[in-house]
């Protein structure tokens, strides 16, 4: 299942675009260079024990350096991931992230709303006046 970089807060981050870089940056190695526009905020509670715990995940659409450390512009080169956390990356259009074309067997299964979070990411960019 695919899931896009992502993480929580650390006592050390002084604010939520702090986090983000760190975990963007550490998930992939990639550098945001500018956090564009907020995709999604999804809430929840959970049971801990005798408390209930409300948690909320904030999606971000974010531009990346794309040179690589050497300063040339191949920047898949430059995709590090934490192999405690991701085994595999893609970079993915619309058209594969909605799985057209491909075939139930070829369809990119996400974790929980990744999948939808990701289209909305589309919406936002293309309404920004992005080409997809």
């Amino acid at each position: 299942h695919w899931e896009t970089p992502g993480g929580s807060t650390d006592p050390t981050d002084p604010t939520l675009l702090s986090a983000l870089v760190r975990e963007v940056f550490e998930e992939t190695g990639l550098t945001v260079t500018k956090v564009v526009d907020l995709v999604a905020v999804d809430e929840w509670t959970r049971s801990r024990g005798e408390r209930v715990v409300r948690e909320m995940k904030w999606s971000f659409l974010v531009e990346v350096d794309v040179l690589n450390r050497d300063g040339v512009g191949r920047w898949e080169e430059g995709v590090v991931l934490a192999p405690e956390e991701h085994c595999a990356w893609r970079w993915v259009g619309e058209e594969e992230a909605r799985g057209d074309g491909e075939g139930e067997r070829h369809r990119l299964r996400f974790i929980g709303d990744q999948g939808r979070n990701l289209l909305r990411a589309f919406e936002v960019y293309k309404g920004l006046g992005g080409g997809v």
